[in-house]
């Protein structure tokens, strides 16, 4: 593995336990992490199935891959699998700030989880020469 590969997964998880810390001050930790790995999750295979599109030759599979990439989108705009963050946080009255923080806390933790797998899987350089189809004949 590159070093610069190192040190993009490196610096993603630090900006993810960063993005994590005012859930101590908040005191919301467990609801942090409940909303917050499951997107992680799809972050990381968007940027596993962005790197796999990089790869691959067959139109239908990287269609395929597209339509897989968009479907990682969801937890952005649904809580995924099934957290309302009602369940996670008990309010009594208006939005409160930690409500607040666990909505904020879901993209930023999705987009932190794309970088890495696609710079370790990604194909970052142009075909081979055995690799590029002769489009004239």
């Amino acid at each position: 593995m590159q070093k610069a590969v190192k040190g993009v997964g490196i610096g993603c998880i630090l900006l993810v336990i960063a993005s994590l810390v005012p859930a101590f001050t908040l005191h919301c930790v467990q609801g942090a992490l409940r909303v917050g790995t499951p997107s992680l999750f799809a972050g990381i295979l968007l940027g596993s199935l962005m790197a796999a599109i990089t790869r691959l030759r067959r139109p239908t599979y990287i269609y395929l891959g597209v339509v897989g990439c968009v479907l990682t989108l969801w937890p952005l705009y649904h809580a995924w699998p099934g957290i309302r963050l009602e369940d996670v946080i008990e309010t009594s009255g208006p939005m409160s700030r930690a409500i607040m923080y666990l909505e904020a806390v879901r993209p930023i933790v999705f987009i932190l989880g794309i970088p890495f797998p696609y710079s370790w899987l990604g194909q970052h350089r142009a075909d081979t020469p055995e690799l590029q189809v002769d489009i004239e004949g």
